[in-house]
Formats: structure tokens, C-alpha cells, sequence
């Protein structure tokens, strides 16, 4: 279980808050933007969903198992995304 985790490292409860804060400034940022690429923006919440699913159940080997499994699947679609409209970043 996550809890049980995060009470076994010290600075995991401080990371997770800064975290939560990034995400909510990062979305007030971005209110009202709009995608350039609408398909690729689809793809990419698509994939983040898989991935913290994957994330968000027991840390048991089975599930460490399909971590790996969609981390392995996500890391060759991710390369070619960056290789074909680049790393994004600030300025872009």
C-alpha cells in the first residue's frame, strides 16, 4: 500500500505535497490553453493513464511486474514522440 510506503521513507510525504503543488500550479498555468496537437495530447493522457493505474494498486511483485511491463511498452512510444516533435520544455 502506498501509505505503508510513504511511512517508511522520510522525505516521501514532503515530495508527494510538492508534487500535488506542482500539478495544481502547472494546471492554472495551462487553464485555457489549447492543444496544437489535439491526437497527440489524446495519446499521451491516454498512456500517463495506464501508467499511473498501473501505479496506483499494491506494490506486490505482480503488480511491480506490470509497472515494468507498461513502463516497457510506454519508453519506446515516448522516444519517438520526442524524436518526431521534440522534448517540449519552456519555450516551445
Amino acid at each position: 500500500e502506498l501509505a505503508a510506503a510513504l511511512a517508511k521513507c522520510p522525505g516521501a510525504a514532503a515530495f508527494v505535497r510538492a508534487d500535488e503543488q506542482h500539478r495544481q500550479a502547472l494546471a492554472q498555468r495551462l487553464a485555457g490553453s489549447v492543444p496544437t496537437e489535439p491526437r497527440l495530447r489524446e495519446r499521451l493522457l491516454e498512456m500517463a493513464r495506464i501508467d499511473q493505474q498501473a501505479r496506483d494498486d499494491d506494490w506486490s511483485p505482480p503488480m511491480i511486474e506490470k509497472m515494468l511491463a507498461v513502463d516497457a511498452a510506454n519508453l519506446p512510444q515516448i522516444r519517438r514522440i520526442v524524436a518526431d516533435h521534440g522534448g517540449g520544455g519552456r519555450g516551445r
